[in-house]
């Protein structure tokens, strides 16, 4: 569990509305205990709509405060509308160029990186300023798309069933249900019913790369004191307003999501980190975090809080289940599994497909693989801001350092098999050249600098080339990323003394400022060689 800290004043005032103390206290305790990361969504509960692109809306309205990290187009549009006056609070901050027509900013300030129209435009409480944006938008997202195809690797916790065209949604699990839908499947229902225990999480993970949203019918959630509700604005009582800030929407595959048309009231946040979100007349009560955002709507000011798993960048790998007589025995093809429950029908009165009851096990979540950067050799650092930091009229924003920001950086390192896959312990002859593979993550959200990778050779193994150029510290083959955000990966070659015998145990080290120092191995057994010789193999 880490315990990451974001800090916003705004956020915290809003999250305390609506929940009692006691009720939060009771959650709190619930959870104390649970794998739950603190801030999973990064700085995102704090404001309506961050894109790491572009935001064009038209007769929009965002309750709440805005990040860009593209363009923004506005027309007849407000930003930061249910806000008290702050002019020390940048409600609207845009990396690119601001395009602002009737657009009313008028409980806070403006920044903008590139440019902004019209010339002159002016706010009545706050300051309109040239300046970098509140956090680096780029990390931001490497570190969502990590979490989101993470999220979206979860075994299901509860049951579905689609009847007619309701696709009802029922856990039991206190802390956090996971629902596994394939769009196409959310796009057969025109009502949508969730029933969770007061104070759980609903993680609603959509495969596909589209969403259509057909929900014409709405979105219900259960209360326990009257049943399956609409929940309105404000929601009716504190407990269904916790219910839909714990419910997150995550598309970890799509590149396009419509949620209109139809106008559904969309209940819960939206983590969409690789696609464009369309907006048809509708209200969404959550947050959107997406690679761009347009159309026309009302984002509220409703902070996401969901109970959510560290992503593991080296889990240990999970047992395949023994096959019995009622279950089909699951292959485990590549090094990191991932094991699907069993499916079995859930009695219903007609339904439509079948509803899979999983038995789910408590395992490590594994990170998976989203197409890491090589890790490069350095070159000049780039240029770098603080979060706000003013910026001349000729610069541009450059790289976000945050000072004491969510970046956790860990290592995991593999050795290779002739046909390329990445185990974690393999035969090899002495004398042969091996291959290794290292690669480094930042779970975080921020920036992480300074990051030193190191391959800490043991007796028996001798470095002979690698990926990126490497300079050399106490003897060790070493790289060092100025910034650190995503996945990196890289490989190193090594050969194996003709003396070696037995196990041999190969550590990489990744140390940064944020992270401290964090270690992984990969192993292996050496064959000695005969009299005669013996092949090369690696």
């Amino acid at each position: 569990m880490r315990w990451w800290v974001i800090v916003s004043a705004v956020l915290a005032t809003v999250v305390a509305f609506g929940m009692g103390a006691p009720r939060a206290a009771m959650v709190a305790a619930q959870q104390d205990d649970e794998d739950c990361m603190n801030a999973p969504l990064g700085p995102v509960p704090a404001y309506s709509v961050v894109t790491h692109g572009d935001w064009e809306e038209t007769n929009s309205e965002a309750d709440g405060r805005v990040v860009v990290g593209g363009d923004a187009r506005l027309t007849s549009s407000g930003v930061a509308t249910k806000l008290p006056v702050d002019r020390t609070r940048v409600d609207l901050a845009v990396g690119g160029t601001a395009t602002l027509n009737s657009v009313g900013i008028n409980n806070g300030s403006v920044t903008y990186g590139v440019g902004i129209t019209p010339a002159g435009f002016t706010v009545p409480n706050g300051t309109v300023t040239k300046a970098a944006p509140p956090f680096d938008v780029d990390a931001l997202f490497d570190g969502l798309v990590i979490r989101s195809t993470s999220w979206g690797e979860l075994d299901d916790v509860g049951t579905w069933t689609l009847v007619t065209s309701t696709l009802s949604l029922v856990g039991e699990d206190p802390t956090r249900n996971v629902f596994n839908l394939d769009a196409s499947l959310l796009e057969r229902a025109l009502t949508l019913r969730v029933r969770v225990p007061d104070g759980a999480t609903t993680l609603i993970n959509v495969r596909g790369g589209s969403f259509q949203n057909h929900l014409q019918g709405g979105i219900f959630i259960w209360d326990d004191a009257t049943g399956f509700v609409q929940v309105g604005n404000p929601a009716q009582n504190a407990d269904l307003e916790a219910r839909r800030r714990a419910m997150l929407w995550n598309f970890p595959e799509a590149s396009s999501v419509a949620l209109g048309p139809p106008g559904t009231a969309w209940q819960g946040s939206v983590l969409a980190p690789r696609a464009r979100v369309d907006l048809t007349y509708q209200h969404i009560f959550g947050s959107i975090a997406a690679e761009s955002v347009y159309g026309t709507g009302e984002i509220g000011v409703n902070p996401p809080d969901p109970c959510l798993p560290d992503p593991t960048p080296c889990p240990t790998p999970s047992p395949t289940p023994t096959p019995t007589a009622t279950s089909t025995p699951t292959s485990t093809p590549t090094p990191i599994p991932t094991i699907s429950p069993t499916p079995s029908p859930e009695p219903t009165p007609t339904p439509v497909v079948p509803t899979p009851t999983p038995t789910v096990g408590p395992r490590p979540t594994p990170l998976p693989t989203v197409s890491p950067s090589p890790i490069v050799t350095p070159t000049a650092t780039p240029e770098e801001n603080e979060p706000g930091q003013p910026l001349e009229p000729e610069q541009t924003p450059g790289t976000i350092v945050v000072e004491s920001g969510s970046a956790e950086v860990d290592i995991c390192k593999k050795v290779m098999t002739p046909r390329g896959r990445a185990v974690e312990l393999r035969r090899v002859r002495a004398g042969s050249t091996v291959k290794f593979r290292i690669r480094v993550t930042n779970l975080g959200t921020d920036v992480a600098d300074n990051v030193l990778v190191c391959d800490l050779v043991p007796r028996g193994l001798a470095f002979v080339r690698a990926t990126v150029k490497v300079t050399f510290r106490r003897g060790r083959p070493c790289v060092t990323l100025p910034h650190l955000t995503g996945q990196r990966e890289g490989f190193i070659w090594m050969r194996v003394a003709r003396t070696a015998r037995g196990r041999i145990t190969n550590l990489a080290a990744v140390t940064s400022r944020q992270g401290g120092r964090r270690v992984n191995p990969a192993t292996i057994q050496v064959v000695p060689v005969s009299a005669s010789g013996g092949g090369v193999t690696g």
